[in-house]
């Protein structure tokens, strides 16, 4: 029995399908199954699989397009593996990703789940870097925000999951089920990401999350609804990072409204302090980035709120770009003005 099963769904996905797998049967560490779902595809996807001769590769093959959330599932189960991974058909896995995250579990007996950083490629402006928090301490309240790991970048262990080939990943937060999906094993289990960038992230037009850009958002407003009932926590749909715009009154409430998270985190001990006004303070940093020509009102409620909790370089530095970056907005609608 091989000691990894690789899960790697796929629908339409001839254009990167190549790369893709060519990286995972090149990795350093040898000894897995490789289960790939193809999901119903329309074009070359099947042709391109069954190309391969690497007995470790193993075919499901769909009829119809199932949605990848039942693929997984059907992955999940007929895996046989002590570890799992996961893998996208348009992403590159770096050749050591496989036998680092291996060797990551087996000396922290303690974290369940690991996930590594990204490298953004394709489509975007510049490659950017995605660096993940290393530790459960910092992943978890981070949850309540944002999604903390990236999710085919990640190695489990089997024998956290349910048994009796129920399904782990659930239906009903379509596009973001892999967050959904942690959330769940974080009641029970603990997490941890690799501090290096081990799988380049692949951004194009045809990607998943930029395709289902209005439903991915509606899934992610339920699953945090249902994150912050679950730590009773006070919920403000209005003042979700994802629902709020910049205005002085906003920026006013969300602020209000973040210090309540603060102080209600630390007189019920749910997390770590330090973690969670970090990863608060962070998102307040991140709505008032969206400030235009109120720079200077911007700048002062984040020097107002995150002198408590940030490092005077990071405030400074925040501070700096913010007035920076309205300046160069300035500069820029006064010459489209002048070319229009």
């Amino acid at each position: 029995m091989p000691r990894l099963s690789i899960l790697m769904p796929v629908y339409n996905g001839e254009s990167y399908l190549r790369p893709a797998i060519d990286s995972i049967l090149k990795q350093t560490f040898e000894d897995f199954e490789f289960i790939i779902i193809n999901d119903g595809s329309t074009d070359k996807t099947k042709d391109i699989i069954t190309s391969y001769t690497d007995n470790r590769i193993h075919l499901i093959n769909h009829e119809t397009n199932q949605g990848i959330v039942s693929s997984l599932n059907e992955g999940l189960y007929k895996s046989s593996s002590e570890f799992i991974a996961r893998m996208d058909c348009d992403d590159l896995s770096r050749p050591k990703r496989l036998e680092k995250q291996l060797k990551f579990l087996e000396e922290n007996k303690e974290v369940d789940i690991v996930g590594t950083w990204i490298k953004l490629f394709g489509h975007v402006r510049r490659n950017f870097i995605h660096k993940y928090p290393a530790n459960a301490e910092a992943i978890k309240p981070l949850m309540l925000f944002e999604n903390p790991l990236a999710h085919p970048t990640v190695m489990f262990r089997k024998e956290i999951l349910k048994r009796n080939g129920e399904s782990n990943y659930l239906t009903n937060f379509p596009h973001a089920e892999d967050w959904a999906f942690w959330f769940e094993l974080s009641k029970k289990y603990n997490f941890a990401n690799i501090s290096e960038v081990l799988l380049d992230y692949r951004v194009h037009k045809s990607s998943a999350s930029k395709k289902n850009t209005q439903a991915q958002k509606n899934s992610v407003i339920e699953l945090q609804k249902e994150m912050f009932s679950y730590y009773d926590l006070p919920f403000s749909e209005e003042l979700l990072p994802l629902n709020i715009e910049w205005s002085k009154k906003n920026c006013s409430n969300f602020s209000e409204y973040l210090n309540n998270l603060i102080s209600e985190n630390k007189r019920r001990n749910l997390f770590e302090d330090r973690a969670f006004n970090l990863i608060v303070s962070k998102v307040f940093l991140k709505f008032v980035r969206g400030a235009n020509s109120d720079a200077l009102f911007a700048a002062k409620e984040l020097i107002k709120f995150g002198r408590k909790y940030l490092s005077s370089k990071l405030l400074l530095t925040s501070v700096t770009k913010i007035l920076i970056m309205t300046h160069i907005r300035g500069l820029i609608s006064k010459q489209r003005l002048r070319s229009g």
